[in-house]
Formats: structure tokens, sequence, C-alpha cells
């Protein structure tokens, strides 16, 4: 160090410079890659993520779908006095306001299901190509039963082609299923010509509903003219009953009444314009929606046609194929479900198999589906149902 001029000066004294190009080129390209790395890592976790949320959407919503129907199905058929009915109902609704078809496919519980199986959807069909965004169909020769007939045109331009439609019928106290308060009852004997039947409280019965009454030696069913507040039920003769007598006279306090509950199931246009699940109800024609995503849903019918004993199924068959709805004791649903949101990847290309026909053990003779190639997760979704009271019947 030296002094010089009053000023301190030091032969350390280091040349500054900055960083040459090269430098600063390598700089920026090595702070581009990590960046590009983090942007990567974010898309990939957020892609993650999408298909995540997706996957749990679609099982909840199947999980949700098969939960509906599986209660509906299983109690199918339930009528009070099982072992009473399953011959022995007196139908008395007048046909020229429920046709003898509407009656035998939406309230003869002797019969607990129906349904009408889609065109070109059967096992062994070439698989049937679905829309994106598929419109209802009016055409409802598209879709048979047994019979050959075409869907009843309760469902006319409700229905998307491709998916089956099955009916769940049953009957319901007016004060629910658990039983937990008590039915009301008739306050004296109700002579077969009776057209008002006297109870010891309110009916809580619509007007205009279906009504079973029964008592294990028989049943009718009728429709209620009277109001659900009043202590009555009246199936007088008129544009909705005919004038028949009831089966039986019925004793005292020992008549059951309840009202016919039939609910259908089938996969229309939600209000988004995605495919969606939707209930019907025949008590006041209304429709729900109950969620949306659902592509087709496909039915096979496990009937028993050897009348075994203890009843068992011996086939599963599509509803044009079914013998006799009576001897249905279990019901095979399939769901094609598919998320509501696109994702990234590739277009789903693939086939589904939604369920085999024919005997109960077989993987072959499959329903199989081709939906439109769309960025959409997709699963399949099944459950094999018992009809426990059409079990209970042969027993």
């Amino acid at each position: 160090m030296s002094l010089k001029a009053g000023k301190i000066t030091s032969k350390r004294t280091r040349r500054q410079s900055g960083l040459s190009l090269v430098e600063l080129m390598i700089a920026v390209t090595l702070g581009m890659i990590l960046t590009a790395g983090v942007i990567q890592i974010f898309v990939s976790s957020e892609a993650a993520y999408d298909t995540t949320r997706g996957l749990s959407h679609l099982q909840e919503n199947g999980r949700f779908a098969l939960t509906f129907m599986t209660r509906d199905a299983r109690l199918s058929g339930y009528s009070l006095c099982t072992q009473a009915v399953r011959h022995n109902i007196h139908n008395l609704t007048n046909n020229t306001y429920l046709s003898t078809t509407r009656y035998q496919n939406f309230v003869d519980i002797a019969a607990p299901v129906h349904g009408w199986e889609a065109q070109n959807t059967g096992p062994g069909d070439t698989p049937l190509a679905l829309g994106k965004f598929p419109t209802p169909s009016t055409a409802m020769s598209n879709w048979s039963d047994d019979g050959g007939n075409a869907l009843d045109s309760y469902f006319s331009g409700r229905v998307l082609p491709g998916s089956d439609v099955v009916v769940f019928k049953r009957t319901m106290t007016a004060f629910g299923d658990d039983g937990a308060l008590p039915e009301p009852k008739n306050t004296g004997n109700v002579a077969a010509s009776t057209t008002t039947i006297n109870l010891n409280e309110d009916s809580g019965i619509a007007n205009k509903a279906y009504v079973l009454l029964n008592d294990c030696k028989g049943a009718d069913v009728f429709v209620n003219n009277s109001a659900p507040d009043q202590t009555n039920v009246d199936r007088g003769g008129s544009n909705n009953n005919t004038a028949l007598t009831l089966s039986h006279d019925y004793g005292a306090g020992q008549m059951r009444l309840a009202t016919v509950r039939t609910t259908a199931y089938f996969v229309g246009q939600g209000t988004s314009g995605e495919p969606a699940l939707f209930r019907w109800q025949l008590q006041g024609n209304t429709f729900d929606e109950l969620l949306e995503g659902v592509e087709s849903l496909q039915v096979l019918y496990g009937e028993d046609t050897n009348g075994s004993v203890p009843p068992s199924v011996d086939t599963y068959v599509t509803a044009d194929n079914v013998t006799d709805w009576g001897n249905v004791l279990s019901v095979k649903i399939a769901l094609l479900m598919r998320n509501v949101e696109d994702t990234g990847g590739q277009p789903d290309t693939r086939v589904y198999k939604l369920g085999a026909a024919g005997d109960p053990t077989s993987n072959t003779n499959l329903v199989r589906l081709d939906p439109a190639d769309m960025r959409r997760l997709r699963d399949v979704y099944k459950s094999t149902i018992t009809l426990r009271n059409s079990m209970a019947r042969f027993q």
C-alpha cells in the first residue's frame, strides 16, 4: 500500500469485467431447461389430477346409478301378501283409461319387471356405433318387447337409440316402505259390491293413484277417486274404473292397502346435451334426470324356463326373447359411462362389452357397443340383481 497525493491506493485492485456472450447463452439455456422441466411437471400433475378426478366422478356416478336401480329391482314384486297375489290379482281399471297392454306392462304386479330391447344391441350383434351427442328418437319401433310390441308412447322423443328400457313394479303403502307408521284399515266388512271403502284414518293415497287391496286370499287393483286427506278410497265406476265387483269380501280390519309404484329407467338427453340416466314414474307421468354421462343401459333378464325347485335362472335373454315375465328371477344391468369433460391423450377407440346372454356361467355371446371416438374416460359398470320377491313366490 502507498500514500500518494493524499490518496490511498492498493496494488491488489483488480479489473472488473462482465459475462461473456457464451456464458450468457449457457445461463439462458440452463434457465430455459429448468423452466421447461418445471412446466412439464406442472402440466403432468394437472393432467394426472384431471384424470384422477375424472375417474373418481366416473366411479361415483356408476355406483350412484347402480344403487338407484338395484333398490327398485330388489323391491320389485313386493305386493303385501306375495303368495296370494301371484295368481289372484283382479283388475278393475277401465281399459279405455288404461289399456290392457299398459296394465300388463306398468301395473300388473304378478309380472314385477318388464322391458324393451333396443334395436341392434343384442348379444352377438355387430357392435353398435353410438353418436357423440345423440338425440332422442320418436321411432318407438326401434325398441321391442317379448310380444314384438314397440316401446310405449310415454317415452316418445325421450329415449336415446342404442339403450334398453327397463320397468320395475311394486306396491308401497301411503306411509312408506319401512312400516314405521300404521297403515289405514277398513272400519268394517267390505262387501264385494262396495265402491267406497271407509277407513279408520286418512288414506294418504293420491287421487288417480293405482290402488291394490289385499288380504292374502286375493287382491284387487283400481284407480282411487278420493283425495289423500279423506278417510276412504273410492273405486266407483267411471272413466277410470269398471263397475265390476271386487274379487271377494274383505273382513273388518284385515284388508291391506297400498299404491302401485312403477319406475322405469332409460338413457335420454340431459339438460347439458350429454347422454344421461333418467327415471320415469307412472304416478304423475314424471321424468327425472338422475345423472349425466351414461351412454347406454343394457339389460338381460334371468328366466326360470323349466320350473325348477328351488327356482333358479336357466338362461339370460334380452327383453324381446323373454318367455314369461312372471318367471324372471334376476336382471343383469350394465351401464356404459363416460365423464363429461375431455381429457388429455388419444381419443378412446375401444369397443366395450356389456354382459353375456345364455347360460348364467357364460362369458360369450356378448353385448358390444362402439362409442364415438372422443377424449373421454369411459368404463362399464355391471350388477346382477336377484328379484327377491319373485324368488319368494315359488318357495
